[in-house]
């Protein structure tokens, strides 16, 4: 007969059992760390192991005996439940013949497996060990970690001397150690550290002094180290020699080698440098590296074989005894609930529907526990989720409302106008003042293809600088704009700006720009205020002499004086040129009121150059004209007789500043990134006070007393017809370097 299961037993009775039970597994637990730690100590004496290994051995003893242990507690823990399932079958209890069979048949189903599978894993781990450690492997780790320090480094020393004696030999010949010789040697070393394949090239004068460095483009700053003073010294001493200097972005192999001179004199040294890069050094530092642990890992060879087998064998028990433990596991989880939904149907049908069933199950018995659980929890759950989430969700769009009301408000009531459009090319946002500023309703804007509503009106320049945007590649674009809408001028300060996102994917762009008219009208009235009273006071210059030589004709001819006719020849003559200087300043200021609109076509601008630089060195034999012109700059639109007026005054004013002695380079450059090119005026003259940098494009502004103060005027007015700007600053250490800005699609 079928035995039910024995009456539960009281709170205290479970307590003592409890208590009892982890006594006797402390003492257990307390017994088995002795007795491995016993087992470690008389493993480790058996192997004598080497000192410098000891403490590996020790860890690997202690891990394998730990795992011992806890193979020996699981041992117990199945043992202690195989007896009491034995014991339950024996008295007939409910499910311990179904627990027995399932144990029986896991056991069945492991072990044959697992017995072949531990024959073969040991005779190929003795192989596999075996193999590691053969004299083959040993001899070609120890052959890769000599041909690494030999192929690279030696190799590398053998490079930087060669370079450096190449190069030293060069400087010696030609030279170029002299005064003068900069250029020279700066083009030597640049072509050798192509050629020669150097990261670094040094040419020092002196232990001290660097007379000319250079280096490549590959080098990281934090890789460059100045040479040991031992190094420099022996150098000097016409000795060459060569490191290996090690910094925290790779390592440097340097040759220090002398400049022999004639007489056998060293007047400088040089200094040649090799890169590593650090992923270069680490993968000869870690051919060193395994070659020293496979050394290290020779002195344990024993142990780690054992360890193997030991660790294979204690798998193997572990399955074993998984298998009988999940048997056991297995059958609890299908006898105890079946009982549990006894029981509670049970309840059920005295009218208790606030019972739950406690009974961890995961398949098809706990789906129906589960479905039993949740009948009476599902209604009254997912009610209190909804009214959670529905608050929740009211609580978020709140938020997102007071947000995007915020950010609108802000928007609303910037004084610069905002227009936004999206990635289908259609406006989103058009702010107030956007619509003030254009005179545009912003209503009837947003949602519609920005092209269409620029094409209704004077937007060409805004399409061109959108285009600009997409064409060239950049982030941001800027310029002044000169629009004509409503019969009014406006001038624009824009900028169009992309939109992306976290991942860098387009969304669209920005435009934001500010209304400039008046402030560039205020401006106007302030020039020609400044204009005006430098015209007065030219004007006044003349009218004193005029008026001194009238009075001085009146008073000497009511005197009589016997000599009024060469007073008056003296005095008609002195009148006479001070109205013809009246008359040229009134012309020069007519032709700059005047001055006519730029008419661009395509021209060659170095082509121009070299015409007024060729005029100015046969016309000024005592100023180096050096032209330093990029053959990048194509050609493009501009008006070629007003920046041959343009040259010809920067020209003018250099050699002016000079005394007809000096310096003057004229360079261009072409940055194709921002679709511009680059002009640079430069002289070596006194240069211009800070103070007066501000004024020098005013008109009528000059620092020459014969200066009309017109031409940085005029050249400043041509460069701004053609769309591009004009900078001045001093030169180092002394001098005037004009650069002018010109964009390529001025044409």
């Amino acid at each position: 007969m079928t035995t039910m299961p024995s009456p539960p037993k009281s709170p205290a009775e479970m307590f003592e059992e409890r208590k009892a039970k982890n006594t006797r597994t402390i003492r257990v637990l307390l017994l088995l760390f002795v007795v491995s730690v016993v087992a470690t100590g008389i493993e480790i004496l058996a192997q004598g192991v080497p000192e410098r290994s000891l403490g590996d051995t020790i860890i690997i003893f202690t891990l394998l005996n730990i795992n011992i242990i806890l193979l020996l507690a699981l041992g117990i823990f199945v043992g202690r439940n195989v007896v009491k399932l034995y014991y339950e079958r024996r008295q007939d209890v409910l499910g311990s013949k179904f627990r027995t069979k399932l144990v029986l048949t896991f056991v069945v189903l492991i072990l044959i497996p697992t017995s072949g599978l531990f024959i073969v894993g040991t005779g190929m781990i003795n192989a596999i060990v075996n193999n590691w450690f053969s004299p083959p492997v040993e001899r070609s780790l120890r052959d890769a970690v000599e041909l690494a320090h030999s192929l690279y480094y030696e190799e590398a020393r053998k490079r930087a001397a060669g370079a450096g004696s190449r190069i030293a030999d060069e400087i010696a010949r030609e030279e170029l150690l002299a005064l003068g010789a900069e250029g020279r040697l700066s083009t030597l070393l640049s072509r050798k550290l192509r050629d020669e394949n150097m990261a670094r090239i040094e040419v020092r004068t002196s232990p001290g002094l660097t007379r000319l460095s250079v280096a490549g483009s590959g080098l990281p700053e934090e890789a460059v180290r100045p040479p040991a003073p031992e190094a420099v010294e022996s150098g000097f001493r016409g000795e060459a020699v060569s490191d290996i200097v090690a910094t925290p972005a790779g390592e440097i192999v340097r040759a220090v080698v002398p400049i022999v001179a004639k007489g056998g004199r060293v007047p400088g040294i040089v200094i040649a440098d090799v890169y590593f890069p650090p992923a270069l050094v680490s993968r000869l530092g870690s051919i060193s590296q395994a070659y020293d642990e496979y050394r290290q890992l020779q002195a344990y060879r024993t142990p780690i074989k054992a360890s193997y087998l030991v660790t294979f064998l204690l798998v193997t028990l572990a399955i074993l005894f998984i298998a009988i433990w999940y048997g056991l596991y297995l059958s609890k989880g299908i006898t105890i609930p079946i009982q549990k939904l006894a029981e509670a149907t049970h309840r059920v049908s005295q009218g208790d529907l606030d019972v739950k069933v406690d009974a961890a199950a995961a398949d098809e018995i706990g789906t129906l526990v589960d479905s039993f659980n949740k009948m009476t929890e599902d209604i009254r759950t997912g009610r209190e989720r909804l009214d959670a989430a529905y608050r929740s969700l009211q609580v978020s769009a709140m938020e997102i409302d007071a947000r995007r009301a915020y950010t609108e408000t802000i928007l609303e009531n910037v004084a610069a106008g905002v227009v936004s459009v999206d990635i289908t090319n259609k406006v989103t946002m058009f702010n107030r003042a956007a619509g003030e500023i254009l005179r545009i309703d912003p209503a009837q804007i947003v949602g519609r293809p920005y092209r269409e509503v620029l094409s209704e009106g004077d937007f060409r320049p805004v399409l061109d600088l959108v285009r600009s945007l997409s064409e060239g590649g950049r982030r941001t674009v800027e310029k002044n704009l000169t629009l004509a809408i409503g019969g009014r001028i406006l001038h624009l300060h824009m900028a169009v700006s992309r939109l992306v996102d976290s991942r860098n994917e387009p969304l669209g762009f920005l435009v934001l720009f500010e209304d400039l008219t008046e402030l560039i009208k205020a401006q106007k009235t302030a020039t020609w205020e400044e204009v005006a009273r430098r015209i007065a006071h030219e004007i006044k210059n003349p009218l004193t002499p005029i008026r001194l030589s009238a009075q001085r004709l009146r008073r000497r001819f009511s005197e009589g004086a016997t000599d009024f006719p060469s007073v008056l020849e003296e005095c008609t003559r002195t009148i006479v040129q001070q109205v013809d200087d009246l008359k040229r300043l009134v012309d020069e200021f007519s032709q700059f009121a005047r001055f006519p609109v730029a008419r661009p076509q395509p021209n060659d601008l170095n082509g121009l150059i070299g015409e007024v630089a060729a005029l100015y060195r046969s016309a000024h034999r005592d100023v180096a004209i050096e032209t330093e012109l990029d053959p990048g700059v194509t050609i493009f639109s501009f008006d070629k007789e007003q920046f041959r007026r343009l040259f010809v005054n920067l020209f003018e004013n250099a050699v002016q500043a000079m005394d007809g002695r000096g310096r003057l380079v004229v360079r261009t450059r072409v940055h194709a990134a921002e679709g511009k090119v680059a002009v640079e005026v430069a002289d070596n003259g006194p240069g211009i006070p800070s103070e007066e940098m501000d004024k020098i494009f005013l008109p009528y502004f000059s620092r020459k007393k014969s200066g009309t103060g017109l031409g940085l005027a005029i050249v400043n007015r041509i460069v701004s017809e053609h769309a591009g700007q004009i900078r001045v600053a001093r030169g180092e250490p002394q001098g005037t370097t004009f650069t002018i800005d010109l964009p390529l699609k001025a044409a």
